[in-house]
């Protein structure tokens, strides 16, 4: 058995892709509760916004909306980078030639995060006194379950860790489990650029009702396809999908509206693009289409086979003239010796087609060729 991993791929893992743990532990402010949890509390549910059936919120939550924010600021500009890992969703492959970037975003990050807690860390007890007057008919229930500040604080957290990928495994199982990682990572790819295609057509107005974009609307396109040029290493094909959406946004008017015209189709074109983009299965066959030599349009917009009728023979004087002559030069040929002996005139409907054949003779040159075979 060959056990070698391919050298490319072995090359990917080795020297192009790191690993990127983010992990961000907040305090939600909020306590789960059944309304049998909530009578033991304090009786009935309460008319109040603070408590309803299935949580109570402990700790006014809009408080703590700055620690949601930067952790998905965090993430989506990793993400612009690299693709979610491992099935985590906050591990990330990114190339090493990013790891610069990577790395001063994860700093400013936790710079922030530290900033926030200081703030929440100053004011915790005074919000907290806040939310209950703003909710005395569950005054009882949120002191109850009031948490004290230093345990709160003690909740959140922020870490980052950046690794070499090596996968573990028996060595004849090595080169199998590398591709799969490296596939894997490919195929994630287009389903992240996917998901933000289709979410671009459903929530966009220019698709869903002005039929027309502004260039702002380009920029999630122009980010994919930035991150597939990062990863365009992880498979052949990923580079397909790069020409796809490279050659599409290059043909688009680069300033003012993309809208269609009498003369010109750009906005159906752009909407073309991510309805292919959108579905992973067809961006996956039009980049390997690309990757065969076919153009972009034509891989956007097929062209229609459309059958051909065929044109039927008409006959000219000249053809039914020269088909007569050449029935009249045919010899018939009475098959066995049915009318041997015979005198006079006979009736040929009495004999069976497979008595007589018609044998063609040498005519003149004035006789089309084609016309011998009647």
């Amino acid at each position: 058995m060959n056990n070698q991993v391919p050298v490319d791929q072995a090359e990917i893992l080795d020297e192009k892709l790191a690993l990127v743990t983010v992990t961000i532990k907040c305090y939600s402010g909020y306590h789960r509760a059944t309304r049998e949890y909530i009578q033991e509390l304090g009786g009935s549910l309460p008319n109040s916004d603070a408590v309803t059936e299935g949580s109570i919120k402990v700790f006014p939550n809009e408080r703590l909306n700055p620690f949601s924010t930067l952790r998905r600021s965090v993430f989506r500009k990793i993400a612009t980078k690299g693709v979610k890992a491992l099935g985590s969703g906050n591990t990330f492959a990114v190339p090493r030639d990013e790891l610069p970037t990577i790395e001063k975003i994860l700093v400013d990050a936790g710079s922030d995060f530290d900033s926030e807690l200081s703030v929440l860390d100053a004011n915790y007890d005074l919000w907290f006194d806040e939310h209950v007057k703003a909710n005395p008919e569950a005054a009882v229930i949120l002191r109850k379950l009031g948490i004290p500040k230093q345990a709160v604080i003690s909740r959140f957290g922020f870490s980052s860790h950046i690794f070499k990928i090596v996968p573990i495994s028996k060595e004849d199982e090595g080169a199998k489990n590398v591709t799969t990682i490296v596939e894997g990572l490919a195929r994630q790819l287009f389903e992240e650029v996917a998901a933000e295609a289709e979410k671009l057509l459903e929530k966009s107005d220019a698709f869903t009702k002005h039929q027309k974009a502004g260039q702002k609307t380009l920029r999630p396109v122009k980010d994919a396809l930035l991150k597939m040029k990062g990863l365009e290493f992880l498979e052949p094909i990923v580079s397909g999908g790069v020409t796809l959406i490279e050659e599409t946004l290059s043909a688009l008017p680069q300033s003012g509206y993309i809208e269609d015209t009498a003369f010109s189709k750009p906005f159906a074109t752009l909407k073309r693009l991510l309805e292919v983009m959108s579905d992973v299965d067809e961006f996956f066959d039009a980049s390997g289409r690309i990757r065969n030599g076919i153009p972009v349009d034509q891989v956007l917009f097929p062209p229609k086979v459309v059958p051909v009728a065929p044109i039927p023979f008409v006959p000219s004087a000249e053809f039914y003239a020269q088909s007569q002559a050449v029935q009249e030069l045919n010899v018939l040929h009475i098959v066995g010796d049915v009318t041997q002996g015979f005198e006079g005139d006979f009736d040929l409907s009495a004999f069976s087609e497979d008595q007589f054949v018609h044998q063609p003779v040498p005519v003149s040159a004035q006789v089309a060729p084609e016309l011998l075979m009647f």
